[in-house]
Order: structure tokens, then sequence, then C-alpha cells
């Protein structure tokens, strides 16, 4: 909120002790004993501004009235005051100078410090130390107030040094956020309980505004496009450029939208409904229980995964697969002739798979296929994974006689990652 300021300060003073040099001489010459010069002890001051605002204020402020917010100081807030990077104190309203509409005020306070005139002293409102700061609030409208950020400079007129008061000129705060009132709705138009948001761009995470207390409409204080840029050490013009990626986490789920540029400019206020759509999950995870018993021919969907098999494929729901033929005395003439071949796909409705890991505990497999291992053979605690280029389908096959078993056994799960 853009604030100005005009006033004094009034304080007790510290005494400056004065440095003394001594010398003395010897038989050998001159020896000097000076002292160095004791630095001036810090001085206590008065320091009491008028604030009002800005004019590029005007829709930054956190009390609603009508459709837009309006910037009002509140009895009780405060400003620190810096000179550079040195704290110097803090400046609260005045009880009682409030103006009726809210638009102006009295700052005072003590500063403590060596203070000259024409130093230039630098006044925050709430100050917020980095980025991920911004992530304390949870939705409500005085949560964001908390958040909502200004600065102002103002050059001492006058120090007295007999009445421990500063002087300063007028200041005109400068808002350094912007206030968003945001719906989050799901691509079906239904409200989205979040528990967190968080804001990206391109793959570098702004921050996370989290947990979010409010389900509807959310209000936030953000920092503006220059504030992130500096941050990120990047441009403007660069942060225009990037992807912007809202993700919001409901229950078990995650729902995203991206937009090019990251649009906030300080002291706007912006009002908008976000329709989110739900994300493929990183990773799904099925059991034996779940997939139960299949044979060639057979087709199951499991939540975002789809298993079909082919041929002399099988899967028990005790944690076995094969794929074996099976012996007919009228065909062979012993075990040894038995042959099998069959398939196994799964299939994915939310995103191409990028691994699959088969947990189990023992067994061999040959004639995989792409992306499988050429061979495989383990005796404990195996894994059995395919890791190829991403795709929605991946088939494993399976090729089975007198040399080679497609056999795995005690599986406790198969995990598919899939692409964001």
């Amino acid at each position: 909120m853009k604030k100005t300021l005009a006033n004094i300060r009034t304080l007790a003073a510290l005494l400056i002790a004065s440095a003394t040099i001594a010398a003395c001489s010897n038989d050998d010459g001159i020896v000097d004993n000076a002292q160095p010069a004791q630095q001036q002890a810090p001085q206590v001051y008065t320091l009491t501004l008028q604030a009002g605002k800005a004019d590029n204020a005007q829709t930054r402020a956190l009390d609603l009235d009508g459709t837009k917010l309006v910037a009002k100081w509140a009895a009780g807030e405060q400003v620190t005051v810096t000179r550079g990077t040195a704290s110097l104190g803090t400046l609260s309203v005045k009880e009682g100078s409030v103006s009726a509409d809210g638009q102006t005020c009295t700052f005072t306070g003590t500063l403590t410090g060596n203070i000259a005139t024409d130093e230039v002293l630098t006044l925050t409102y709430h100050p917020m130390a980095s980025l991920s700061a911004f992530g304390s609030q949870n939705g409500q409208l005085v949560s964001a107030a908390a958040c909502d950020m200004a600065t102002a400079s103002v050059t001492v007129t006058a120090v007295d040094n007999g009445k421990n008061t500063i002087t300063a000129g007028t200041a005109v705060f400068e808002t350094k956020t912007a206030v968003l009132k945001i719906n989050l709705q799901d691509t079906g138009g239904s409200a989205l309980n979040a528990s967190s948001l968080t804001i990206s761009a391109g793959d570098a995470e702004i921050f996370t505004l989290s947990p979010l207390a409010v389900v509807g409409t959310l209000y936030f204080a953000l920092p503006s496009a220059a504030t992130v840029a500096a941050a990120k050490g990047i441009t403007t013009d660069a942060l225009a450029a990037l992807p912007i990626t809202f993700s919001a986490k409901v229950g078990d789920d995650t729902y995203t939208a991206t937009k090019t540029g990251y649009p906030f400019a300080a002291g706007k206020y912006y009002e908008t409904t976000l329709k989110m759509a739900k994300a493929a999950p990183t990773t799904v995870t099925l059991t034996p229980g779940q997939i139960g018993y299949l044979y060639g021919g057979d087709k199951k969907t499991i939540g975002d995964i789809t298993i079909e098999l082919t041929g002399d494929a099988s899967f028990h729901g005790a944690g076995h697969m094969f794929v074996k033929g099976m012996f007919d005395p009228e065909i062979h003439h012993g075990p040894d002739e038995v042959t099998g071949a069959g398939t196994f796909t799964f299939t994915s409705s939310v995103g191409n798979i990028k691994r699959i890991d088969i947990n189990h505990e023992y067994g061999s497999w040959s004639g995989a296929g792409a992306g499988w291992p050429a061979s495989y053979e383990v005796y404990e605690n195996g894994k059995f994974t395919w890791s190829g280029t991403p795709a929605a389908s991946v088939t494993l096959n399976g090729s089975q006689d007198w040399e080679h078993e497609c056999s795995i056994y005690n599986i406790s799960s198969i995990v598919f990652t899939l692409e964001k």
C-alpha cells in the first residue's frame, strides 16, 4: 500500500566519549601511546511521520469495498526502518491517528543508531525475507494482508541531538506485491477443495501456499514479476516467456493449469477462475490381489492401468506370472518337447509409461523384448524392470521351451512410473 509519511521523532541521547592521546619518552626515543579514537555511541531518537497512500496503491489494499480492494491503515500496524542493511527500529501507527477513510495516519517510534542529516532511510511494511515466505498464506483475506509488502524512502532533513529528535521528509510507499482473488475449479466447473497450491516458473518452484484453510474463493498476496525475476536472476522479459504452472493438491490427486508468463504487477488486484485438469499420477502400484487370475485372451482394467494377456500367458492371484505351454501326450513324446508363447500388455490411460518394476522373490525370463532385460534369472529379492522408450502401452513377451523358462514367483507389487 502506498503511504505518505512526514513529521518528527524525539528521544534521549547518549553522551559521546572523547578519545585521548598520550605520549611519553625514554632514553631510547619517543614511544607513541596514543589510544584509538572511541567510536560514537549509538544515539536513540524519536521519529514521528505522517503516512498516506500513493496513487498506485488504490487497488492494492486488503479491505473489500464493492468490487475492488481498498488500502487502509489500521491501528497497531508497523513499519521497519533500515539504513542500507542495518536495522534501526520500528514505527507504529499512533493511537487515534487513522483518518476516517483509513487513508492517512501517523507513525511514531524510536530509532537507535548514529544518524546524520541527508541520510536516506528505508521504511518497509511487511518485510518478506524470501519468495518462500509468501507460502505462509492460507487463502484467507487476513492472511494475504499479512504478506502485503510496501516500501518507502525518506531523507533525514534535521537531527536535533539536544532534543534527540529526527525530522525526515515525506515518505511515499511503493507497493511490492499484487493481490490475487482466485477460484479453483476442475474442467467440469466444480470447485476444488485444495490443501495446497504451488506456483512454478518453468521447472523451478516459486513458492507453495499451504495449508489452505478455505474452500471456494481464495485471496493471496503475490510477489510482483519484478521481484520474482530478481530472485531468480533473470529478466522480466525472460520470466514473461516462461510457462507458469499452478499445481493444486486435492486429496491424493493433483490438478494443474499452465499459463504463459507471470503476469502479476506490483500494486494491482487480479480476479480469476482457474480451470485445472487432473494430472496423471507419478506412479501406480498394483498388487496380485488387485490383478487376480488372468489367462490368455483375458483383459482387465484396474484404475488407470489395463492388463491384457495372449497365448500361453497367465497370472495367478497368489503372485505368480508365467508363459508356459501345456503337455499334450498326443502331440509331445515328453515334457522336453513342450513349448509356449504369449504376451502381457500393460496400458496406461493417464500418461506414457516410463518404467515398470515387477517386485518379486525369484524367477527367470527369456525373450522379454525391447526395454526388458535380454536374459533374467534371480533367486531372491528380484526386480524385473522395463525401462524402454516411454509409451502408453508396454508389452512383455514370453517364449518357453525345454531350455528357457518364463516364470516369476511371489510377486509383491507391480509399480508403473508415468510421465507427468
